[in-house]
């Protein structure tokens, strides 16, 4: 079960607009041991493609998200977005959480 990063590397058979997700893997530590948070994910969007990541909590769609926005490596795998540059390498790049846990104390408000 490695935990070193993998590179995330090009792949010249991705066509321009389309995402490939490709054996992508990743471990995490925590205080009961090591958790796999994804086990040889492997998809492909063609371009205009619409996905929905559905599935319990915690089973690692926040994980395959954050590596496809480029904002956590893969353990294992790459993936391929011939769409834009990696938002990692951009400032403007950012996450949000849907977590209300966020912001201890506030209030919802319904429109």
């Amino acid at each position: 079960m490695p935990l070193d990063t993998a590179p995330v590397t090009q792949v010249e058979d991705v066509k321009r607009g389309e995402l490939e997700v490709k054996g992508v893997s990743k471990w995490f530590r925590s205080r009961r041991g090591i958790v796999q948070a994804l086990d040889n994910i492997s998809l492909r969007v063609a371009p205009g493609g619409f996905v929905c990541l559905v599935g319990p909590s915690g089973c690692g769609k926040s994980t395959l998200l954050d590596i496809i926005a480029g904002l956590t490596r893969p353990d294992r795998g790459r993936v391929t977005a011939t769409v834009c540059p990696s938002p990692a390498r951009s400032a403007s790049a950012s996450s949000c959480s849907r977590n209300p846990r966020c912001f201890p104390g506030s209030t919802r408000w319904a429109t």
